[in-house]
């Protein structure tokens, strides 16, 4: 197994791995997740992902790459996950709010002098939102199932 239980912050259990629903379900570009497979491949150590407890299900705060490389290495039914209270949830949703702001604050300002450096800041802030927008509507139209990635 790829995580290491000694390596997280939170209460860690084991999870069924169907259980587990990654709300930002369009991945990231391929090359992102070969370099975890590889690693993970190499026996290279990393946190267990995060979750938070919805009911039957664990929704991933922090993880969704760790988690879709595991996913494409492991036959295992179960994974350990450390889990997260929702105020911790929301203290990460804070940071990153705050993060994301000044990315766009650093676009602007990068606009008028490297306008190429703000161009690609900007791909990446699109790519970004196209992924959580289209992860959104593929679970909200219902194409999207919780059990799976």
């Amino acid at each position: 197994m790829c995580f290491d239980s000694s390596l997280a912050s939170y209460p860690v259990r084991v999870a069924p791995l169907d259980k587990i629903v990654d709300l930002l379900a369009v991945p990231h570009p391929s090359g992102l997740q070969g370099t975890y497979r590889e690693r993970m491949r190499r026996g290279e150590r990393f946190p267990p992902i995060s979750v938070v407890r919805a009911g039957p299900w664990y929704l991933v705060a922090d993880g969704n790459r760790r988690l879709c490389a595991c996913r494409d290495l492991t036959t295992a039914a179960e994974i350990p996950v450390e889990v997260w209270t929702w105020r911790r949830w929301a203290r990460d949703q804070l940071r990153q709010l705050r993060d994301n702001s000044r990315k766009n604050l650093r676009i602007l300002t990068l606009l008028p002098r490297q306008p190429a450096s703000a161009m690609r800041l900007l791909a990446t802030t699109c790519s970004h939102w196209w992924r959580v927008t289209k992860s959104l509507a593929l679970l909200a139209v219902g194409t999207l199932r919780p059990d799976r990635r």
